[in-house]
């Protein structure tokens, strides 16, 4: 019996540390509606949209994921920004008047906002 339980763990800490060396491993992509007003950004753009600066930021609406890990890495890889600091200066644009920060959403409820809604943009694995 005590066997079974040390070869059930260590098989769940194998397949564990196998699933998160591939998430980890994912590149992050950028998505919107098929209609959306652009056809490509960069970089710099996408941060800017997600950040509320510049023209660009005016013809999409971003969407963040309610995924804490991958809503770390999109900001990392984007605006070098910790979530911290996107949620620092986020709360200062607000409180000014100045912008609203992008909505949190499910994977469920982003498949229907992207299919509704031709401004929309977010990420995914």
């Amino acid at each position: 019996m005590k066997l079974n339980k040390i070869s059930l763990l260590l098989i769940f800490f194998l397949l564990l540390s196998v699933f998160q060396a591939g998430y980890a491993s994912e590149k992050i992509v950028v998505i919107t509606h098929i209609n959306a007003p652009i056809d490509r950004l960069n970089t710099t753009e996408v941060a800017n949209v997600y950040m509320g600066i510049g023209a660009i930021s005016k013809h999409l609406k971003p969407f963040d994921r309610k995924d804490k890990y991958l809503r770390r890495l999109f900001y990392r890889a984007t605006t070098k920004l910790s979530i911290s600091r996107v949620h620092a200066y986020w709360t200062k644009k607000v409180f000014t008047g100045k912008g609203k920060a992008p909505k949190m959403l499910t994977s469920s409820k982003m498949r229907q906002t992207l299919s509704n809604d031709q401004h929309a943009i977010t990420y995914v694995f």
